[in-house]
């Protein structure tokens, strides 16, 4: 299996004919150290609010009710300021989330696809398996596998060995490595993988699959267009492993199928877009859309959405069905990362053709390296697959048909240093009830010592 640039050269040729490190994509190496946000000055200002602006205006009433307080024990009161505080802060962080989660919720009558939890077991791949549209039972077809982000491992080792006969039928496979691929040290806030990954990533190529690897995201330009054109190089490199997503190859297609998989980013830390494919918003006519190819499947596949966020806000919610079933350029299949969360799946039908769309708002963390802080929330993720051939009672009209997907989690072996990628037969807290617990704890706490105090015990 072949995949082609743009123009229809085969890619591996394009890349050889077209080097990086041409205009626009300028020789360069600055970047700015004081980068925290991918995002644009509205969500950035409504980090820092929620972040920081919050607790600490927090922090100055509390300071306040200490110097006019009426406690007698000055230390009991310093003690209850900072516990209200802090069991404050993780009460008023649970509420959120379930406050957005409600808003934003994807309900069954929207098109959600989901298996409650819990199920049996013996029954899990037809649970996780349904047919989107009719294909002719005689025709050829292309199996297609995705992945959501590949994260840093760190030193952790990687075994596949619990998902690997999810993808026995698959061909392809397409995810998004974060970041970029080099050999130093990592600086602080900045994603690169080392040269090992490669390594670590060859059992999910057994069987000569192919993997297709998105280096269009928020990190692909933190160490400069000069190290984004070395890591291209090193993917390339490898054998069974593709590349995609430099600003001359936002898409690439499939040389005996008529797949096109198209990649962009809608967001960058560097704010330079210069060597990657940027994603305009999908109601621009002449936008994203342009990347569609006609009498294809037409795959996109986006970094989008919102960091740490398990529920899809109104406007990608928007911009997915307008690239799904819009006027005009319509997709057949979206399959969204960079959230690092697991989101929904949800079904839609396409007005004009009745075919059957589908769309992953984000396919979590395919693998991590989050320990302790993040365990919560990055090790989850969603792997998929496709099967795509002539639709029924069509000569030339391709379509997806059978769509089969599971939900995974990293489970790390602390002795081993091994995180094994295993299937997730639990259920996915869209809200951390651990901050609930801490706030209700902390919250006992001050009550505890405030009757301790009025009877005199302390």
């Amino acid at each position: 299996m072949g995949l082609r640039a743009p123009d229809g050269t085969d890619l591996d040729i394009f890349y050889a004919q077209n080097p990086c490190l041409n205009s626009p994509c300028e020789d360069s190496d600055e970047t700015d150290w004081w980068r925290f946000s991918p995002y644009n000055w509205e969500e950035t200002k409504y980090y820092i609010i929620k972040m920081f602006a919050l607790p600490l205006g927090a922090s100055i009433v509390y300071f306040l009710i200490f110097i006019l307080s009426l406690y007698n024990n000055p230390v009991i009161h310093i003690t209850n300021s900072i516990l209200v505080f802090i069991g404050g802060l993780f009460l008023n962080s649970y509420r959120r989330e379930r406050r957005r989660a409600r808003e934003y919720e994807i309900t069954v009558a929207d098109g959600l696809i989901d298996v409650p939890i819990p199920y049996d077991v013996t029954q899990e791949a037809s649970l996780f398996k349904f047919n989107l549209n009719p294909l002719s039972p005689t025709a050829p077809k292309f199996t297609i596998g995705f992945v959501g982000d590949i994260m840093m491992v760190n030193k952790h080792e990687l075994d596949f060995d619990p998902i690997l006969p999810f993808f026995d039928d698959v061909d392809l496979i397409v995810g998004n490595l974060e970041g970029i691929v080099r050999n130093h040290r990592n600086t602080l806030g900045k994603q690169a993988h080392q040269l090992t990954i490669f390594d670590k990533l060859k059992p999910l190529l057994r069987t000569n699959r192919q993997l297709l690897l998105c280096l269009s995201n928020n990190h692909s330009s933190d160490y400069g267009n000069r190290e984004f054109a070395a890591s291209l190089k090193e993917i390339r490199e490898q054998r069974n492993i593709h590349v995609f997503g430099r600003y001359d190859t936002p898409n690439v297609f499939t040389n005996n199928f008529p797949i096109n998989i198209a990649t962009a980013t809608q967001w960058s830390n560097q704010k330079n877009w210069e060597c990657i494919s940027e994603y305009t918003n999908a109601n621009i006519a002449n936008g994203f859309s342009a990347l569609r190819k006609s009498n294809h499947v037409n795959i996109f596949f986006p970094h989008w959405s919102y960091e740490n966020e398990r529920y899809t806000r109104n406007d990608i919610q928007d911009q997915a069905d307008t690239l799904l079933t819009g006027n005009a350029n319509r997709w057949d299949l979206i399959f969204g990362q960079h959230s690092h969360t697991r989101q929904p799946i949800k079904r839609v039908t396409d007005p004009q053709s009745g075919l059957k769309k589908l769309v992953v708002f984000s396919g979590g963390n395919f693998t991590s390296g989050a320990v302790i802080i993040r365990e919560q929330k990055h090790i989850y993720g969603i792997i998929m697959k496709c099967r795509i051939g002539l639709l029924q009672g069509s000569q030339t009209q391709y379509a997806i048909g059978d769509v089969e997907w599971r939900k995974t989690y990293n489970d790390r072996h602390i002795t081993e240093g091994t995180k094994t990628i295993s299937i997730d037969r639990k259920p996915y807290r869209i809200n951390n009830k651990y901050l609930l617990i801490i706030g209700i704890v902390l919250i006992g706490l001050i009550i505890t010592l405030k009757v301790l105090e009025f009877f005199g015990i302390i």
